[in-house]
Order: C-alpha cells, then sequence, then structure tokens
C-alpha cells in the first residue's frame, strides 16, 4: 500500500545494552510508539559508531561488539506532535 502524506522522520540513537524496566530500550521506544498511533518505526543495529564520549563502538573488536549503537527511525504525519 502506497500512502503518500506529509511526514516527519526522527532519529534516535541508544545503545544496545540500554534497558528500560527489564526490557531493552529499542523495544520500550518502539512499544509506546505503538501505543500512540504512530506511523512507523525501525530499529536497526548499527555495526560501528561513537558519541560524545569518543569512545568507539564497532563489531571488529569482539569484547566491543555486545556494546553496538542501535538506530530508531520514527516516522508520523507531519501534522501530529
Amino acid at each position: 500500500m502506497k500512502i503518500e502524506a506529509d511526514a516527519k522522520l526522527v532519529t534516535v540513537y541508544v545503545n544496545s545494552t540500554d534497558q528500560w524496566h527489564g526490557q531493552p530500550l529499542y523495544s520500550a521506544i518502539v512499544q509506546l510508539c505503538k501505543d500512540r498511533g504512530i506511523a512507523g518505526a525501525t530499529v536497526n543495529r548499527c555495526v560501528e559508531g561513537f558519541g560524545g564520549s569518543g569512545h568507539l563502538h564497532t563489531t571488529r573488536l569482539l569484547e566491543l561488539s555486545e556494546n553496538l549503537p542501535v538506530r530508531i527511525e520514527i516516522i508520523d504525519i507531519s501534522e501530529r506532535n
């Protein structure tokens, strides 16, 4: 199904190990979006990245491969705030 409308995309980055009430944070965010009727949300595990701390997270180093960046893309109509 193709739907054409003005939309907004929000991208959120978290660590794969971040938790919210015993579940992965990315899963809690997607569930919240679903519960609020947001048009869509997608989670992608990233292979490498760093943030404000400058600490590199990568799949190339076995000891760091459990704590990887996760990208959550949330899309919804632009009229909803």
